[in-house]
């Protein structure tokens, strides 16, 4: 398959050697340091186009204008390095000319791992407006956010919040949804990058079962919904790149319970989203939490919802691995088939993942 292109342009390359390395695993990359290079290399049209703020010769934000201006170039992902989000940053992202900006002085990884967050998104965002059910699932997600809100204040539990979740509070009270949104993505905006991919493909999975309308708005709203309890794990559990110790895992392993309490009153007349919420890192074996069910105690749409969570988590990107090839992927789901997941609804999601390789490449997907 055919690499997107990708145009950085920085002032010093040197200073963004690791971030080259790492980027041109996954891009063609045309490295410059100057407007006027950069100016010749959107003549090719880039897919992708990162450049710091001030480059010699002229400002970086010019050559956005430039990117977003030309034939295609509404689909071009544009980020922009800055030392500070200054009015012309804040202005420009408002104007829709760049997606998103990060801090200068990051370090490599969190440089990469805000990169690839915002193209992921950007991503899931692209593939919601040609599906029919998906485009439906980011509506869902407005509701689902303002609902959570509500419910929190309901049940009088907002004390027990964590400071960013209080603050989602606050902004569903004033503010726009998706400036709630953008606040989740603040907080961590992996998880909700993840999230967007598992709605998707819940309702791409919805589709291929032959579902009517109403459960794959089910399964897509489910997936979006099923690591709200996140929100109140410490973002130094959920950013951290290694292994976790067993007091970390403990605070992790509370967030299906914790997500499931945020939306209970919320979602009172869906059981099932609750449950899914609950139960979705539940395993046939009994090995699973956080209740350790086994076999028949688990239902169906929470064993729908662990299928795709692992292929998910699996075929991510994160600033620390790239994305698992599907089949590479599928061959590890092929062995937690029987002790972990549901062998049968397995093997139908598997024809989904391949059938989607096969669309991506043009190949035939092997059976």
């Amino acid at each position: 398959m055919t690499l997107e292109r990708l145009l950085l342009g920085v002032a010093n390359p040197a200073r963004y050697s690791a971030i080259l390395v790492a980027l041109r695993d996954a891009f063609e990359v045309s490295c410059v340091d100057n407007r006027w290079d950069a100016d010749a290399v959107l003549e090719s049209s880039p897919d992708v186009v990162i450049v710091e703020d001030v480059l010699p010769g002229g400002r970086g934000l010019k050559i956005c204008e430039r990117a977003r201006e030309r034939p295609g170039g509404e689909n071009t992902f544009i980020l922009v390095i800055a030392d500070h989000d200054s009015s012309a940053v804040d202005e420009a992202r408002r104007a829709g000319v760049i997606d998103g900006w990060v801090l200068r002085s990051e370090p490599a990884g969190s440089i990469l791992h805000r990169f690839w967050d915002l193209y992921s998104i950007r991503d899931d965002r692209r593939l919601a407006a040609s599906q029919p059910e998906a485009k439906t699932l980011l509506d869902n997600s407005r509701k689902l956010f303002r609902s959570m809100g509500d419910g929190v204040i309901n049940s009088h539990t907002r004390s027990l919040l964590s400071e960013t979740a209080t603050r989602v509070v606050t902004f569903a009270d004033e503010c726009s949804v998706t400036s709630v949104l953008g606040l989740l993505q603040g907080h961590h905006a992996y998880t909700f990058a993840h999230s967007l991919r598992v709605g998707i493909l819940m309702a791409t999975f919805g589709r291929h079962l032959g579902l009517d309308t109403d459960h794959v708005a089910l399964m897509a709203e489910t997936g979006l919904a099923h690591d709200v309890g996140k929100l109140r794990v410490p973002i130094e559990i959920l950013a951290k790149p290694g292994r976790l110790c067993d007091d970390e895992m403990a605070v992790m392993r509370t967030h299906p319970d914790l997500g499931a309490s945020m939306l209970a009153d919320v979602y009172a007349d869906r059981p099932g989203l609750i449950a899914a919420v609950r139960h979705h890192h539940e395993q046939l074996a009994g090995t699973g939490y956080p209740h350790g069910l086994k076999g028949g105690q688990i239902d169906e749409l929470s064993l729908l919802t662990a299928v795709v969570d692992v292929y998910t988590a699996l075929t991510d990107r994160r600033d620390y691995k790239p994305a698992m090839p599907v089949h590479q992927a599928t061959a590890i789901m092929d062995t937690m088939a029987g002790p972990h997941l549901e062998p049968k609804l397995y093997r139908r999601f598997r024809e989904v993942a391949l059938d989607l390789v096969a669309s991506d490449t043009g190949e035939t997907a092997a059976a």
